[in-house]
């Protein structure tokens, strides 16, 4: 598989699924900050569920693109290593949601420390960045081979 082919693979899958992988773990971690019930927040979110699939996946498909186009660029020895390609696909998600969350707060240091929701949102790419690192080699298109 060339390169191309790859990087096409990577961020296709990854912006595909990237922003839903997330948001169950935004979900949750909001079920665990809000001071309602977590039947409220399910009852709310399912009130409106197809406004809050879209802009899920608006807020989370570039970060997730971004995420997935540098896995794909991975090193050859990194990205071969299973262990490796998740820990620097969960760095890397992690790291492309705080600037994307940054990015509208002035990229000021006193917007890190007020804003509960943004760590959410870098959990996220966390967690979906290698979630995606590990899976997406695996999925159809076969991303795996150099």
């Amino acid at each position: 598989m060339t390169r191309t082919r790859r990087i096409i693979h990577h961020a296709s899958w990854f912006t595909l699924l990237g922003p839903f992988i997330g948001m169950l773990l935004t979900i949750i971690g909001l079920m665990c900050i809000t001071s309602d019930s977590a039947m409220r927040l399910l009852a709310d979110i399912l009130h409106m569920f197809s406004l809050f699939i879209t802009l899920t996946w608006i807020i989370g498909a570039v970060p997730a693109l971004l995420t997935g186009i540098i896995v794909a660029n991975l090193p050859v020895g990194i990205y071969l290593c299973r262990w490796l390609r998740v820990l620097a696909g969960s760095t890397i998600g992690g790291t492309i949601a705080l600037l994307y969350e940054f990015m509208p707060h002035g990229l000021t240091v006193r917007s890190l420390f007020n804003h509960n929701f943004m760590w959410l949102v870098v959990v996220a790419g966390l967690f979906a960045g290698g979630i995606l690192s590990w899976l997406a080699p695996a999925l159809p298109g076969k991303g795996k081979q150099k």
